[in-house]
């Protein structure tokens, strides 16, 4: 799951190699791109976009298709392959128990046919697909592969570095504060699904006995927005007394932290404004 290539060729070669050790050497020729369900390479050639040369599909790889419980390193998670397609994200018992939110981002992702095809990896490598927000806000890190070895980074960080790595699974913590957290999933839209967001937002928090914030996660992406989480309002509202002064207070250092841009559908502040509006919803929600 490469960045985009665009050149200048009519026709593309295509391999399907089922170990990742053959997809990572195949994957280092020049104008290469890798795919899995390949939709937004589809979406990529409907705006005029060249096909790149070589393509490497991945969907004949099995490991990156389970969906499984497991412990790593003394910590609880589930691990999801990043083959998964978009519906079965939303189908899925263990990650509708566990991660609620995934589920509720991938449903909210184009049209039904592009869900069955579509994959929750290649949402992820798009650098801006709808899943991220909930990702982030779940804590996620992910398994990838780069040069013939596999080894765990947390999706905040992969998502800085944007490296040329395979994404092989996502793992979302299960532990009991994890499970036990609100959570929070939002995508505001043009229209229902089928459209770019104008803005995604996903948090989480913990609200303990004595009515402070804990763990608290605020994310924004959707549309042309660089998933991020707002590390900043994360720390001030970190260990605060849940009240409704509170989210008087908060409300602008939110908005202030929020970055976004103009288009012809809405302005930035316009998107900043919605989000901050969401956000401060959720923190209702947790004081309630």
């Amino acid at each position: 799951m490469m960045g985009s290539c665009q050149i200048d060729k009519l026709f593309s070669r295509v391999e399907v190699p089922v170990q990742l050790e053959d997809a990572w050497k195949l994957g280092q020729t020049e104008n290469t791109c890798f795919v899995s369900g390949g939709t937004l390479l589809q979406a990529n050639w409907e705006m005029g976009l060249a096909p790149p040369v070589n393509i490497i599909s991945l969907e004949s790889i099995a490991e990156m298709r389970t969906i499984v419980p497991i412990i790593l390193d003394g910590e609880k998670y589930i691990k999801i392959g990043a083959l998964t397609t978009l519906t079965e994200g939303l189908q899925d018992p263990l990650i509708i128990k566990n991660a609620g939110i995934l589920s509720a981002a991938c449903k909210n992702i184009a049209a039904p046919a592009v869900r069955n095809r579509g994959t929750i990896g290649g949402n992820i490598a798009s650098g801006i697909g709808d899943s991220i927000p909930a990702l982030l806000a779940l804590d996620t890190k992910l398994i990838i592969y780069e040069n013939n070895r596999s080894f765990t980074v947390a999706l905040e960080e992969w998502l800085n570095q944007r490296s040329t790595s395979i994404i092989c699974s996502i793992l979302i913590p299960t532990n009991k504060v994890e499970v036990d957290m609100k959570k929070y999933f939002r995508k505001v839209g043009r229209r229902e699904t089928f459209t770019a967001a104008l803005v995604t937002v996903s948090a989480g928090c913990s609200v303990g006995n004595d009515n402070r914030l804990k763990d608290v996660r605020l994310a924004i992406g959707g549309g042309q927005h660089r998933p991020k989480r707002l590390v900043e309002n994360e720390l001030l509202l970190e260990g605060t007394i849940a009240t409704p002064d509170l989210l008087k207070s908060v409300y602008s250092t939110i908005f202030e932290e929020i970055e976004s841009y103009n288009d012809t559908f809405a302005t930035a502040k316009y998107r900043r404004t919605v989000a901050t509006n969401l956000f401060i919803s959720f923190l209702k929600e947790c004081i309630a």
